[in-house]
Formats: C-alpha cells, structure tokens, sequence
C-alpha cells in the first residue's frame, strides 16, 4: 500500500540583520529617502547600515563621534521571504556641527510630522521617539 504524501516541512526563512541610526537633533531625526527600486523603494527611513563598524565609519567620515551611540531595543521585521533583525542605535543630541548634506533626505519633525513615505518599522520608532 503507497504512503499519502505528508505535509511539506516549514521552511527556514532567513534572517538578514541591520543597524539604524537614529541621529536626533532637538524634535527632528533624520531621515533618508531610499533609492526606487529595491526594499522600501522610495520611502524615507533612518540610514541603515550592515554592521556596527560601518555605521561608527559612517559617523565618523562626517566629524561625528561614536561615543555617545545608545542602543536602544531591538526587534524583528518580517516580510515574506526574510526576516529582518534590526537594532536602532541613538546619537541624541547631535552634535550641532553635524550637517547632513548627502542623497535625497529631511529632517523630520515628530512634533510636526511631515507627510511623506515611512517603512512600518520607521513608523514605530519614531512613534516610540515622540
């Protein structure tokens, strides 16, 4: 007698991980509209970064210390195909040398929000921010 075929087992989702960084200045973070194509394509969310280092080299390429980073709690963002392990780390205040002037980007007001496209998990963290 021939097996009935059994349920497929649960596949693994991989799990990708990002750093965010949270540069607060005041009632204002900013914010950097992400290329068209690719994840979030066109929305605006904190400069996102692969690994600490890069993101201290990132700070540091632009006169700003490392230093004073606070990480703050971490969560997962699930999408279909891959979950996303993300770590926000805070530098507030910013330095107030500190000019952002690379890419397409704003300094959002989270006392005045602007209307613009946010990711959900940036959504969350500015609410969390006000």
């Amino acid at each position: 007698m021939g097996q009935l075929p059994g349920k497929k087992p649960k596949q693994q989702i991989p799990v990708r991980n990002a750093w965010f960084l949270l540069l607060k200045n005041n009632d204002k973070v900013w914010l950097e509209q992400r290329p068209d194509a690719g994840l979030w394509g066109g929305l605006y969310c904190f400069p996102q970064f692969s690994d600490i280092e890069s993101m201290e080299l990132w700070l540091e390429a632009r006169g700003m210390s490392a230093r004073n980073l606070e990480q703050q709690i971490a969560f997962r963002h699930t999408f279909s195909h891959f979950h996303l392990d993300i770590v926000p780390m805070l530098l507030d205040p910013l330095p107030a040398t500190s000019c952002m002037d690379e890419g397409p980007g704003l300094w959002y007001n989270l006392s005045q929000p602007q209307s613009v496209g946010l990711a959900t998990p940036v959504e969350r963290l500015l609410h969390q921010l006000k």
